[in-house]
């Protein structure tokens, strides 16, 4: 009688394998290897850092009427006000290097940025400028530049056009003009905005005495385009599951614009002995306490702690 049982029991264990290898080579080539409790069925996010080129004028021989300095000097001051804050955003950004002045060098140095734009794999690049009259029909304001064939770079533009500080909103338009080396050289979405004029009096002085507000603008216009996310919260701040059982969480991600979405980030055990997590589902491995962590993008985190028994 123990050997029929003992025979019985091998020929289970044989069947459950073959079913087991037969459900495993029935699924995608990279699934075989995941636990089929923690293979979750909703889709898994892409959660991507958000880079800005930032491309202040490369123009230090156009002068401010007032005497105070040039162009590519002023606009590398907002730059900078831009960057510190898409520091606060959570958003990583990096400035062009200063122009030697050598006119004949202008077109080399575009060249320059836009490659370091594409090695750093930025998601958009904004040429920082200000505007001068120079015969034209426009005598203030502001104007952002993109490119004709672009949706995404004209959805930028728009926004900046909606949200930028200059005091008269009339006066901030769009416009393409492609021949433009910055309009056509970057790959990613880009625009090129001419803040102020700087033969402009009233425009020199505004510039200069808002060049922090400037750059605070022209961040959020940024974290506007990039939907950046200001805050995550779990539906949970505690469970308790039994090992070998799933439980599902999930983050609620508020974008900047007040969109809601849920699972937009990376998750993460702090002890995968205890408890493994994919894309919001946690599998209980063994008994024991991990802490749940859903981070977005930009490093906002929210947790929950999970008790397996």
């Amino acid at each position: 009688m123990r050997r029929i049982n003992r025979i019985m029991k091998s020929l289970l264990c044989m069947f459950l394998l073959f079913g087991t290898f037969h459900s495993l080579s029935s699924l995608p080539a990279n699934a075989a290897s995941r636990s089929p409790a923690v293979r979750a069925t909703r889709p898994i996010p892409v959660v991507q850092p958000f880079r800005v080129y930032l491309s202040p004028s490369a123009q230090p021989w156009n002068p401010y009427c007032d005497g105070s300095g040039g162009e590519e000097y002023h606009m590398r001051l907002v730059a900078n006000e831009v960057s510190y804050f898409l520091y606060q955003y959570g958003i990583h950004s990096i400035i062009g290097a200063p122009h030697s002045g050598a006119r004949s060098r202008q077109r080399s140095e575009i060249v320059t940025r836009v490659k370091q734009a594409k090695a750093n794999q930025c998601s958009l690049y904004l040429a920082i400028h200000s505007n001068a009259k120079d015969g034209g029909p426009k005598v203030n304001g502001t104007t952002i530049f993109y490119p004709s064939a672009s949706v995404p770079s004209h959805r930028f533009a728009d926004i900046v056009k909606d949200n930028f500080i200059y005091p008269d909103k009339d006066s901030i338009s769009t416009d393409t003009k492609d021949a433009f080396w910055e309009m056509w050289m970057p790959p990613m979405p880009h625009a090129l905005i001419e803040t102020a004029y700087h033969d402009n009096p009233e425009d020199v002085q505004w510039i200069e005495s808002n060049t922090r507000e400037i750059g605070k603008s022209i961040a959020d216009c940024i974290a506007m385009y990039s939907y950046v996310p200001v805050s995550v919260s779990m539906d949970q701040k505690t469970a308790s599951i039994k090992a070998g059982r799933t439980h599902d969480l999930t983050a609620k991600v508020t974008l900047i614009d007040n969109e809601v979405s849920n699972n937009l980030t990376v998750w993460s055990s702090s002890n995968e002995k205890v408890a493994k997590v994919n894309n919001g589902t946690v599998l209980g491995i063994s008994r024991g306490t991990a802490v749940i962590t859903a981070r977005t993008s930009n490093w906002i985190q929210a947790k929950c702690t999970v008790r397996v028994y």
